[in-house]
């Protein structure tokens, strides 16, 4: 009894620990105990076999052929948008250096021809009319006298019908806009159109001036009025000085006559395209610059790269200033040239039905990678000076309108053709002339 009085709690603990093990063992042999111990090893027997057969190579596979594909379309995105992108020179061989020896001088003569083209064409442009046109609007004007002389059984007249040099009054009528010289629609009664007669006195006879004659005659065999005489006041196109010297083009000049002329292309084709879009819907005759989206091709003009340094310079020839600055702020867009692409800024200025507005924008946009920064327009009056210089503009409400625009060039595309001095300025090279700031 003494050992137990002493060894009490041992003996009372051993008895419970054997209690609980029975009691363990028996509710191990239940049914639950059975089935858990069952599942779990199902579940190891699962995991084993998917460490020596996997059964998720199937999604590893399809996620890997996704990825591929991926990687495909990617590629021909990108081979798209360089063919988009991409415009070829107007020669081979010259970029970034000739390779002949009069490769520039072939080049400068190329590049004059190809501005010249920018007119015609699709564009179907044209100035206004000439003083050699009015003159043959003259002899019309005599022949026709001539013949109603005959026709009422009078002599013909003796003396030549002369063009007056002030410009001239009335179109014939009926024309659905008059140019200097009648009363604007608006106008009040007795105001005096610039040009134009005196309030009070008669208007001249359209059929006998010869300027208002060559005037409505020019409007009706044209789509789009441009200045294409490169040595006028204020030429549509941007020429670039190598057009108008003799000496050999220095390459990067070449260059950037190059890019620019590409921007004037694709602007007057998205013209052309609208302005045929526009004539698809009228009768032959009537598919003159009067019913015409885009009436006047007013000006294009480049400015230059646009880099993190300030802007590189696109010259503009000397004797063609022009009046229309390029934007080269600040933009929305906050781009610069980089690696990837080549920021070149450009404005286009154009007299246009104002309805037809957001339709040129996002016709010049669709040209190539080319984003509208800014657009600024004003409404044509009546008592507007381009009625007193000859132009007719039709019935339609027009604006005048200044269109600034981004064009980004991708340097994959066109990294290989650039100049030495073109990658020094663009510090593709060792870092070059500074740009100015915008």
């Amino acid at each position: 009894m003494a050992f137990i009085r002493t060894h009490w709690i041992s003996l009372l603990c051993g008895v419970g620990g054997s209690a609980f093990i029975a009691i363990a063992v028996v509710g191990m042999m239940s049914d639950r105990v059975e089935k858990q111990m069952a599942e779990s090893a199902e579940l190891g027997a699962q995991l084993r076999s998917l460490m020596t057969n996997p059964k998720n190579e199937e999604t590893i596979t399809a996620e890997a052929a996704r990825g591929e594909r991926f990687k495909q379309e990617y590629g021909e995105t990108v081979a798209v948008a360089e063919q988009i992108n991409r415009r070829p020179p107007l020669l081979e061989g010259v970029f970034p250096v000739p390779v002949r020896a009069r490769g520039a001088y072939d080049f400068r003569d190329a590049y004059r021809q190809a501005v010249s083209r920018l007119a015609a064409g699709p564009l179907a442009g044209g100035d206004l009319p000439s003083e050699a046109d009015v003159q043959e609007a003259a002899r019309d004007i005599e022949e026709l006298a001539q013949r109603e002389a005959e026709e009422r059984g009078e002599a013909p007249a003796v003396a030549r019908t002369e063009p007056r040099p002030a410009v001239p009054a009335t179109p014939i009528a009926g024309l659905p806009v008059e140019i200097a010289g009648m009363r604007k629609p608006g106008m009040a009664t007795g105001t005096r159109a610039p040009g134009g007669p005196a309030p009070g006195s008669a208007a001249p006879d359209p059929r006998r001036d010869p300027r208002a004659r060559a005037s409505i005659a020019r409007a009706r065999s044209i789509r789009c009025y441009v200045t294409s005489d490169p040595t006028a006041e204020s030429p549509t196109f941007h020429i670039s000085p190598i057009a108008l010297s003799s000496e050999e083009p220095p390459h990067d000049q070449m260059w950037y006559a190059q890019v620019g002329l590409w921007i004037q292309q694709d602007v007057v084709a998205a013209i052309a395209d609208l302005n045929e879009q526009a004539a698809r819907r009228l009768k032959p005759e009537d598919a003159h610059v009067e019913n015409m989206p885009v009436k006047r091709l007013v000006a294009i003009r480049i400015g230059g790269y646009v880099t993190e340094h300030g802007v590189i310079d696109f010259p503009l020839a000397a004797r063609t200033p022009g009046r229309i600055a390029v934007n080269l702020g600040s933009a929305f867009t906050g781009r610069v040239s980089d690696t990837q692409f080549d920021v070149v800024r450009f404005t286009v200025q154009v007299v246009a039905d104002q309805r037809a507005l957001l339709g040129l924008i996002d016709a010049i946009t669709r040209q190539n990678f080319y984003q509208c920064i800014g657009c600024r327009f004003e409404v044509v009056r009546p008592d507007d000076p381009d009625y007193a210089a000859g132009y007719l503009y039709g019935s339609a409400p027009a604006v005048r309108a200044t269109l600034d625009f981004e064009a980004y060039m991708s340097r994959s595309v066109y990294e290989e053709l650039f100049p030495r001095e073109v990658r020094v300025a663009l510090g593709i090279a060792d870092k070059g002339r500074p740009g100015r700031k915008p």
